[in-house]
């Protein structure tokens, strides 16, 4: 498994191969889709289920692999959410009293997905 993270929570936590991005979610974006170029799979979806969190200046991202072969499902939800993000997002929301929050969220949200991938490994 690869974190690939501009939220610090994530960065700092205990969790090993998290790769730190400064900048925009954007970057996060473009990090996460070198790696699916080169093998590694989505686990989970790049972009937030709620359009309103989109503008969370914080960006999780986490992979698995490498496999043998290119997922190409992986390949088409990184370009596709890439695409989206830039079309629909014309800034992040980088007031200093929602920072945290945002911070929070992105995190909780990554977490959330932690659960389940260790069962997967666990069978």
């Amino acid at each position: 498994m690869i974190i690939i993270s501009n939220n610090n929570r994530v960065i700092s936590s205990s969790y090993k191969n998290v790769i730190p991005v400064e900048g925009s979610p954007m970057e996060v974006l473009y990090e996460a889709r070198k790696y699916v170029h080169i093998g590694y799979g989505l686990y989970g979806h790049p972009l937030a289920g709620n359009d309103r969190l989109w503008v969370n200046p914080y960006r999780t991202v986490v992979l698995i692999g490498p496999y043998k072969t290119i997922c190409c499902r992986s390949v088409v939800a990184i370009e596709k959410s890439i695409e989206r993000l830039s079309l629909s997002v014309s800034y992040f929301d980088m007031d200093p009293s929602r920072l945290d929050d945002y911070g929070l969220i992105d995190y909780e949200l990554f977490i959330s997905m932690i659960p389940e991938y260790e069962s997967l490994i666990k069978k």
